[in-house]
């Protein structure tokens, strides 16, 4: 149920047989990036260079609380920076998701 994806960290519909619960969680997930047409790919000259930072990783962690009705996530992400220009080594994402279910 979780994800490392920002805003798409909890799939409500992983727990909807259950009738309640809790559970708290810490992820990490390593990766090459190989390319990135976005950013190595054909692009406006007035734009600066950059180079894709090729190992990239993401730790997540949060806790999550939900009722037959509703629920409650909390999460925070840090992901490694995209590109070799970047001025921050790291960014991070917080969320607070609200879920009600029918």
């Amino acid at each position: 149920t979780v994800s490392l994806q920002p805003g798409k960290i909890i799939d409500p519909n992983a727990f909807s047989t259950s009738e309640q619960g809790y559970f708290g969680y810490l992820a990490f997930e390593g990766r090459y990036r190989h390319n990135d047409y976005t950013i190595e790919g054909a692009r406006p000259k007035h734009l600066y260079n950059v180079e894709v930072q090729h190992l990239q990783s993401t730790l997540a962690t949060g806790f999550v609380y939900y009722q037959a009705s509703w629920g409650l996530a909390l999460s925070f992400a840090l992901n490694t920076k995209n590109y070799e220009q970047d001025v921050e080594n790291f960014h991070s994402f917080a969320s607070v998701e609200y879920m009600w279910r029918f």
